[in-house]
């Protein structure tokens, strides 16, 4: 009797860890190596701020990857200069208007290019990094002259 339960309880542990090996990759499959923290402003007020998992190489692949996955709406046009963000948001989808000089600007204390440079370069030459954190804000550009 005591070797039944013995053997039954060795079998329910080894099902316990076979399940571990098959489910785990399934549920941390869409979690990146990377994490950055992405925050949205609009009018001085924080509407999003979120630590994030990616595998993107840059800024732009990351923002598309997050409007994918609905995390954010995202509207932009390629320039001869890359990704130009027109509009940006969470629920709502806030716009550039340029009769008033406001515009998507973004900034980074801590990404080694933006560090380097004194700036953000283009979202799609901006490579992302571990540890980045990006703050777009809906900003009168007339403010930074």
């Amino acid at each position: 009797m005591k070797k039944t339960k013995s053997i039954i309880l060795a079998l329910l542990c080894l099902l316990v860890v076979m399940a571990g090996i098959y489910f785990y990759p399934k549920l941390t499959q869409n979690e990146g190596v990377k994490k950055i923290g992405i925050v949205i402003i609009v009018e001085g007020e924080v509407i999003y701020e979120k630590e994030v998992r990616t595998d993107t190489v840059n800024l732009k692949e990351l923002l598309l990857e997050l409007a994918e996955k609905h995390e954010i709406v995202l509207k932009y046009e390629n320039s001869t200069y890359g990704m130009f963000i027109t509009g940006m948001g969470v629920n709502t989808l806030y716009e550039v208007d340029a009769s008033k000089g406001v515009y998507w600007v973004y900034t980074s204390e801590n990404n080694k290019q933006c560090v380097a440079a004194d700036y953000c370069d283009g979202a799609d030459f901006l490579n992302i990094a571990d540890g980045d954190r990006f703050e777009f804000s809906l900003s009168n550009t007339s403010t930074f002259d």
